[in-house]
């Protein structure tokens, strides 16, 4: 099925449509409440939409979900065969970008819409896929984040608190567990557990956590996008309005892996310090290679020319 026969195919009308979760029921009320508020705001300019005209346009999106990459951005089409990779959805769904790195994902069969919303948490080449339900009326540059998702590391923290139960109670006083890294949950590296978490907007990352008596600091791999200067997700130092000034300090090569770079930051006010993780650019050694290849190949052709030229 290609794209424009997808489009002209319609969500198959049934008695699932009006099962609890489905959008038939609160449309209809939101249908009345919106027609109330527009006829008394109306004028000259405004275009009033009936019931049957909103049931009609929003039936053919009730399975459909809004998606969201964070942190990452990747074409069109890896995306659309990523998704299919993780969802093995049972038709062939349509993918719509929406801007702002928001895309639609229009599903026929509730059963495809339910394994997106409900089967797992997603990750794609590393990045947090968000998923909701669609709604209408939604527009991608004023849709407003309530939390967002960010990898932390407990350095030192003892290996024998790598348990699952530990990590989610160490979580909930952080946000929520999203998932956790591979070689923490099977103990492979001790040097420090590493998690995901959904932490809420608006709010300061916290920068420690106590266990018991013991405090264990908490070092973010966000230096894109966590202000360490009042603790904020979502922009870095440089576009904060907080006046305090930053001062930089060096943190012991010992307390974190030694391959990404970690840089503290303290600030005057007072404030917490919160510690954030710089990884290394990746440099493209095939380049360079190829480079010093031909600058000898160059010279050993001088050479060349300059033995024929004296014999």
């Amino acid at each position: 099925m290609n794209y424009l026969n997808a489009f002209s195919q319609t969500v198959p009308a049934s008695d699932s449509t009006k099962s609890p979760g489905t959008t038939s029921e609160s449309m209809e009320v939101d249908v009345h409440l919106d027609e109330m508020i527009l006829i008394k705001n109306s004028t000259d300019n405004t275009i009033i939409l009936t019931a049957e005209e909103k049931n009609r346009i929003y039936h053919p999106w009730s399975y459909s979900v809004i998606i969201k990459l964070t942190r990452r951005k990747i074409n069109h089409a890896h995306l659309k065969n990523r998704l299919s990779v993780l969802w093995k959805p049972m038709e062939k769904s349509i993918l719509i970008d929406l801007g702002s790195d928001y895309f639609i994902v229009k599903f026929l069969k509730e059963d495809s819409m339910q394994i997106a919303l409900q089967k797992d948490l997603w990750f794609i080449n590393g990045a947090f896929l968000s998923v909701r339900r669609w709604h209408p009326n939604f527009v991608a540059s004023k849709a407003h984040k309530t939390v967002s998702v960010i990898w932390i590391r407990l350095p030192e923290l003892p290996t024998e608190y790598y348990d699952h139960s530990i990590l989610s109670k160490i979580s909930r006083k952080l946000g929520k567990l999203v998932k956790t890294y591979i070689c923490t949950s099977a103990t492979l590296r001790g040097r420090y557990a590493r998690i995901c978490i959904e932490v809420p907007l608006g709010v300061p990352v916290k920068t420690h956590v106590y266990i018991g008596s013991l405090k264990y600091t908490i070092v973010y791999e966000g230096d894109d996008i966590l202000c360490t200067n009042c603790g904020m997700i979502g922009y870095t130092h440089g576009m904060c309005h907080n006046r305090c000034a930053i001062l930089p300090t060096t943190l012991p090569e010992d307390t974190v892996d030694t391959t990404p770079q970690t840089q503290n930051t303290h600030n005057e006010c007072g404030k917490e310090d919160w510690l954030v993780v710089k990884f290394k650019k990746r440099t493209n050694n095939s380049q360079s290679k190829v480079a010093s290849c031909s600058v000898d190949e160059d010279t050993s052709s001088k050479r060349l020319l300059c033995q024929r030229e004296r014999v």
